[in-house]
């Protein structure tokens, strides 16, 4: 499987589950693109929209509680950044369910999904990993 989006050091928070959550966050995204290179991008994005939605549910739930249970001081922004995600992809699985998949909403779905995971792990997660880390 080629990966699109590659993990690295420079993303590591430092709390092993997180890191372990982000990393398979990624995996599921590789494994998407390879299906949308492969011409399967429709065909995938209702699987791929279910886990997005559930995944992504239950990892901001494992990151806010962690925030919450070391007092980090940006946990109001991170969960205004979390709840905006939650509704971005929300939104996009209840258009899949009611079968509105174009192809150009693959290729939305893609940059945006990876875009913001990317930007969100290296300038917010980051910060709150450096943060936790020195109280564990």
């Amino acid at each position: 499987m080629k990966e699109f989006m590659v993990w690295n050091s420079s993303l590591t928070v430092y709390v092993d589950k997180i890191d372990d959550q982000h990393k398979e966050l990624f995996r599921k995204m590789n494994e998407f693109m390879n299906a949308v290179v492969a011409g399967k991008g429709k065909q995938e994005l209702r699987d791929f929209a279910g886990f997005a939605v559930d995944y992504t549910d239950f990892h901001f739930r494992d990151e806010e509680a962690l925030m919450l249970k070391h007092n980090y001081p940006g946990y109001d922004a991170q969960k205004k950044a979390h709840d905006y995600f939650r509704n971005e992809i929300t939104q996009m699985k209840g258009r899949v369910d009611i079968g509105e998949v174009t192809s150009e909403m693959v290729i939305s779905v893609v940059q945006k999904m990876g875009d913001w995971l990317l930007e969100h792990i290296r300038r917010m997660d980051t910060e709150m990993g450096k943060y936790v880390k020195n109280r564990l």
